[in-house]
């Protein structure tokens, strides 16, 4: 509705809204909000700058209009949905969680290694809301580009789950010779030498070469560091977009975190892409995966093999998507009694059905109950 200019209220300098810690609880520019912003289109189909009156020959120049978003069709958003992997400025739990701040670059120097390199180091996801926090180990594998994610108990090698993880991801690497670095934290370097001392008996990764970077310079590690922030990009935005679709707050501690910082992992691990343009499982295993997926938290109909039902008992049965193994394409599967199996076939079912905070919340199982 118009206003008369008399009643227009004045303009009062300051923020719109009270800073919260600090920070106001606005955005500055279109582009920072979680609402996507497609920066290449024309706007309603103008090129030109500048205009002139056809009466008076006024010549005017054209306002700079904001851009339209571009969305795409529901099928793309679907499918872009089922892991949110790459990185989309429509989706707004993309935006949200990941959208970059600034281009870290690249070290030169390991671009002409000849002997594999292996980064690691630890981080601590947290959100405002929970006070709680998990300890993630982080690392990423040169050049295959192989991101390994796990969440620990405590730090080194007391975490048997943690230390049993690494010693696999090093020897599906199929390398008997690597160079290692992570900085000078004592933990951290226990439970990489603890992971290729157990490689070394099994006769897999027989020559290590250590790498530590400074003491409190972050950027010398920088592979483990974009990794780190890789990995919690991504960690946010699948949890961001769970709980909107649940209408509920996944807790920091919950069973289903641990499973979500593995399935981070498994995504990077099938989607990303190295210098050379293969994923890291082409990279392990010689060809793409050829999985198929769903959303993570997503309630579907899984098989229940033969030999575990009887003869009229139903074949398929409800579960909760947590994700898929790493050495085959099964998928993990949270059943009702909270517990976690794993399955081939996997069915999804219709949109209204698909969601549902108490089956998620129900789940117990964890990724070390299932090694």
């Amino acid at each position: 509705q118009f206003v008369p200019s008399e009643h227009v209220a004045p303009v009062v300098a300051g923020p719109l809204v009270a800073p919260v810690n600090g920070i106001e609880d606005s955005f500055v520019r279109p582009e920072d909000s979680p609402l996507g912003v497609d920066k290449q289109s024309a706007v309603d189909g103008f090129d030109d700058q500048e205009e002139v009156d056809a009466e008076t020959g006024e010549l005017s120049v054209r306002p700079m209009a904001l851009p339209t978003p571009k969305m795409p069709s529901p099928a793309v958003v679907a499918h872009h949905n089922l892991t949110h992997y790459p990185y989309r400025s429509w989706c707004p739990w993309c935006a949200a969680a990941r959208r970059p701040n600034s281009h870290h670059t690249t070290c030169n120097a390991d671009r002409s290694r000849n002997v594999p390199m292996f980064c690691a180091d630890y981080c601590f996801p947290k959100d405002q809301a929970d006070p709680s926090t998990i300890t993630v180990c982080v690392g990423r594998m040169k050049p295959s580009m192989s991101v390994f994610a796990s969440v620990c108990d405590t730090k080194g090698p007391e975490d048997q789950y943690c230390l049993s993880r690494l010693e696999n991801f090093l020897k599906e690497e199929g390398v008997s010779k690597i160079a290692y670095r992570s900085d000078q934290e004592a933990s951290i370097i226990a439970l990489i030498e603890r992971a290729l001392h157990n490689c070394g008996k099994a006769g897999t990764v027989t020559d290590a070469v250590p790498e530590h970077s400074a003491v409190g310079e972050s950027s010398s590690n920088g592979t483990a560091e974009n990794t780190v922030l890789q990995v919690e990009g991504q960690m946010r935005t699948l949890k961001a977009a769970l709980e909107a679709r649940l209408g509920a707050r996944l807790p920091n501690t919950h069973p289903v975190m641990r499973w979500l910082v593995q399935h981070v992992a498994s995504i990077l691990n099938r989607q990303s892409t190295n210098p050379e343009g293969m994923t890291p499982y082409e990279y392990r295993h010689g060809r793409r995966s050829h999985g198929r997926t769903a959303e993570f938290g997503e309630r579907l109909l899984y098989y229940v093999p033969k030999r575990l039902r009887a003869k009229i008992d139903l074949r398929w049965r409800v579960g909760i998507f947590l994700g898929t193994a790493d050495r085959s394409n099964e998928a993990f599967i949270g059943t009702r009694s909270g517990n976690v199996v794993k399955s081939r076939s996997l069915a999804r079912v219709v949109a209204e059905n698909k969601w549902d905070a108490d089956s998620v919340l129900r789940i117990t199982g964890t990724p070390a109950q299932m090694c």
